[in-house]
């Protein structure tokens, strides 16, 4: 699984990781598919992205590598928020910032409390970018849980 992760991140957002995303039987995998439609409420941003993240269940560490197109305007900020059902209109609480800005962006934050790993688990967070033009957020993804990992 993490060498079919590895080659859909690689051809897919071009992004070559500065490390390697953790494998090992305590992790889990997520997906996030970002666009306007999804922020609430929705922007008029033709802004797109994919993001790849990985859960260590026993440090609760979260690993990302997440790129997108060009947003109308500069990037302000990028969390992961939750816990949240998709299109949910109330704002959710930040679980934790992403750095660098920019797209592509990488690397590992936490450690997520259990409860926390729980809901991440259910499919709960999602992840926007903040931009100048949109600050609650231009694009926004539900992180989706991996069957099988």
């Amino acid at each position: 699984m993490r060498s079919l992760l590895r080659f859909v991140l690689l051809t897919c957002t071009g992004l070559a990781l500065a490390a390697p995303l953790p494998a090992s039987a305590a992790s889990k995998n997520f997906v996030a598919v970002l666009n306007a439609g999804q922020e609430i409420p929705p922007t008029i941003s033709t802004s797109v992205g994919n993001g790849f993240f990985t859960l260590d269940t026993v440090t609760g560490m979260v690993c990302y590598a997440i790129s997108y197109t060009a947003p109308t305007s500069a990037e302000t900020d990028a969390h992961i928020h939750g816990p949240d059902a998709p299109f949910n209109e109330h704002p959710m609480n930040i679980i934790t910032g992403l750095a660098p800005l920019g797209s592509p962006m990488q690397g590992c934050v936490g450690p997520l409390t259990g409860p926390q790993m729980g809901d991440m688990k259910k499919g709960l967070y999602y992840v926007n970018i903040h931009t100048v033009n949109n600050p609650t957020g231009e694009i926004r993804g539900q992180l989706t849980p991996v069957k099988g990992k």
